[in-house]
């Protein structure tokens, strides 16, 4: 079974109801929405397609909320879309005008006055590259170094540009529509420090509002340089490799992915590796040798998930790339499982405590499988993290818990509201995970036991 788990993104290539199940029989474990595209109607039906698809399948998958934040984007273009050509200029003014090939339109209103001359302008994660040649009092002219086609929505990046909001009145919005649809986690764009996380969780109380896990995406040089403090104050991190690569030089990325990572997992929180893991597949249905590697070197880092954004969301082939993506999961664990570092040492808790003890119990006896009974996910988060060689199944009365599993590493949510062991074991056959005569581990966090059984 695929411990690794996946996070693909819902958009235009994957919104309909029948692609969704499609995905999730794929093996879709989370569906990440992303709030910078699409209202308010759009995703509240989607939303409501997972939860069903969900339920129908059997299959439980969480919803990552993604916030904008304070990404400068490119709205409207004429036509849906335009080319920009290398040696060509092209004007670029602040505000919500429709863009065309020589005119560009940035919704910030401080734009011109924090930009200089001689800077580089990244575009869709520096697939287009431009360069301030001109600063006027109401325009910038720049040079496309680099051209291609642009789309709307896409994002514009400003490397030495500083947006000072992270948190913005969108995201407010965007985010009390999530916690009213009960989303599963929120992604929160453009952390800096520990504070940015903190004024969002006080705006919060002040609400009165109970926050979903809050996921930190870093993006952002200072999130590396502030990455203890904020891993302190989160439920989990994304390593959002196509934003921190226009922050970081290019070469810098794939290290500090493995250090972000590893610091993670030490600190027991959620990490998602993310961007451009099957990037040929928008257009093609196999991906590239580099690609694959990408995504089991990933698997080996010791990443709790993998996360596909344009390949599902707007690319040609989502299922597809969902099937690619766990049959390199699969493949790569089955055969290297013994090089997934263990890297989270656990302290003095009993949760830590009881965890540790049923995964050393079950590795001396070669169990078949851990069986965990959870409410609130302690207990089975730190198991998750001790990288187990047999699954955990983690049984909750709790729907949102057995939701929020579906992202932690090597577990298997079951929602049960009756924990008989005639039907642990009836779901342990019937799944196949173990047969009459099997050893398992049984591990109550609540009464912090730990029982030894075999299967009748």
């Amino acid at each position: 079974m695929r411990k690794t788990k996946i996070v693909a993104t819902i958009g235009p290539s994957s919104d309909k109801r029948e692609i969704i199940s499609q995905m999730i029989q794929a093996g879709m474990d989370v569906a990440r929405l992303n709030f910078s595209h699409g209202d308010h109607f759009y995703y509240s039906e989607i939303i409501t397609a997972i939860r069903e698809e969900s339920f129908k399948l059997g299959k439980p998958v969480a919803i990552l909320q993604d916030l904008q934040g304070s990404k400068l984007r490119i709205n409207n273009i004429n036509g849906g879309e335009i080319e920009l050509t290398e040696g060509e200029t092209v004007e670029i003014l602040s505000g919500h005008g429709i863009s065309t090939s020589k005119t560009l339109f940035v919704p910030y209103k401080n734009l011109i006055h924090e930009v200089k001359e001689g800077e580089e302008i990244l575009i869709d994660d520096g697939l287009i590259r431009l360069e301030i040649i001109k600063k006027l009092n109401d325009k910038i002219i720049a040079g496309v170094k680099e051209g291609g086609i642009l789309k709307p929505k896409k994002g514009i990046n400003f490397p030495n540009l500083n947006a000072r909001l992270s948190f913005t009145d969108k995201d407010k919005t965007d985010l009390l529509f999530g916690i009213n649809f009960d989303v599963d986690y929120i992604a929160i764009s453009f952390v800096k420090n520990k504070n940015d996380l903190l004024s969002i969780k006080q705006w919060a109380s002040d609400q009165g509002l109970i926050l979903p896990p809050i996921i930190a995406k870093i993006e952002r040089k200072e999130a590396i340089e502030n990455i203890e403090e904020i891993l302190d104050v989160v439920d989990g991190i994304m390593v959002a490799r196509g934003d921190l690569g226009i922050s970081l030089p290019i070469h810098e990325v794939p290290v500090y992915q493995k250090k972000l990572i590893e610091l993670a997992n030490q600190k027991c929180k959620i990490v998602i590796t993310a961007t451009q893991m099957l990037e040929s597949m928008r257009q093609h249905s196999r991906p590239t040798r580099a690609e694959a590697t990408d995504v089991a070197n990933a698997v080996l880092d010791g990443t709790d998930a993998l996360m596909l954004s344009a390949e599902t969301a707007t690319g040609r082939y989502p299922v597809e790339a969902v099937k690619t993506m766990s049959a390199i999961i699969k493949f790569t664990e089955k055969n290297l499982s013994h090089r997934i570092p263990v890297l989270y040492k656990v302290g003095s808790s009993f949760a830590e405590a009881i965890a540790s003890g049923a995964v050393k119990v079950a590795q001396d006896i070669n169990a078949k499988a851990i069986v965990v009974f959870t409410e609130f996910a302690s207990t089975t988060r730190v198991l998750s993290k001790l990288r187990p060689q047999m699954p955990v199944i983690a049984f909750s009365i709790k729907e949102k818990t057995y939701r929020k599993l579906s992202l932690f590493w090597g577990i298997i949510p079951m929602w049960n509201k009756n924990f008989s062991l005639k039907e642990i074991e009836d779901n342990l056959k019937n799944s196949g995970i173990a047969n009459a005569s099997d050893k398992i581990v049984i591990v109550s966090g609540q009464s912090n036991t730990i029982k030894l059984h075999k299967m009748g």
